[in-house]
């Protein structure tokens, strides 16, 4: 997949990017791109801007298309107001909204079912992926991925035609010991964000209990995680 794709279809001034890592940058880089693409709509179409007639332009419409290893929403709206210091009240001058789609496998399905190179791009990646975890090399995992994918018509008359180019892109790209302090890097977040929300879980507890002052169940709850999870349950509060 190109990495960044414009095209003008239907009055529309399309936008799309690949990313492979989560970018929250990309409504600026949005920013930069569109100003070139209007810069150079106005010079081809000779439109006078510094005229009185208002001039008509091409919606924009930014799509940021999503596939790393770190957990993703299936959709996200990224907007360059987020990025901006000041948090008062007063709308910026200035927006640029992109819409991070995950496709990822398993992931947006119903825009899969539409669209079967993209999805079978999705599961080619799912295999690469798979196939790294367990082969002895990248090398030997991308042979593996590339035949099981051909074997099950996954992008099976791309991959006969450009196999050594998709073979030498990838290997050209992928870093072993960055893929691998990512995931484990997404791993400890994971853990952190679970036991922020076991923690948090706990404080309410804690604060229904002590409001309704069962200081015994509470002082319970503390040295028994089943009796624990007993007063989650009963209190309404989400596990996870």
């Amino acid at each position: 997949m190109e990495n960044d794709v414009s095209f003008l279809v239907g009055g529309t001034m399309n936008l799309y990017e690949h990313q492979s890592t989560f970018n929250p940058n990309m409504p600026l880089r949005g920013v930069f791109y569109f100003s070139r693409l209007y810069e150079g709509y106005v010079v081809d179409n000779n439109l006078m801007i510094y005229h009185e007639k208002r001039v008509r332009l091409p919606k924009p419409k930014y799509i940021v298309f999503y596939n790393g290893t770190k957990k993703q929403p299936d959709s996200m709206e990224l907007k360059l107001s987020d990025c901006f210091e000041n948090t008062d009240n007063e709308a910026p001058c200035l927006e640029c909204t992109a819409t991070m789609l995950n496709i990822n496998y398993g992931h947006n399905q119903e825009l899969m079912k539409h669209c079967r190179r993209l999805e079978e791009y999705s599961i080619f990646v799912q295999c690469v992926r798979e196939y790294i975890q367990s082969e002895p090399s990248v090398e030997d995992a991308l042979e593996k991925a590339i035949d099981t994918c051909i074997h099950q018509d996954v992008l099976a008359d791309f991959l006969k035609k450009h196999r050594a180019e998709v073979t030498n892109m990838i290997l050209t790209t992928y870093d072993k010991d960055l893929y691998e302090k990512t995931l484990k890097e997404d791993a400890r977040e994971e853990g952190r964000e679970e036991i922020r929300a076991e923690l948090n879980e706990f404080k309410l507890l804690n604060k229904y209990l002590l409001k309704a002052k069962r200081y015994n169940d509470l002082e319970r709850a503390t040295e028994d995680i089943e009796y624990q999870k007993k007063l989650l349950k009963e209190f309404g509060i989400e596990q996870n």
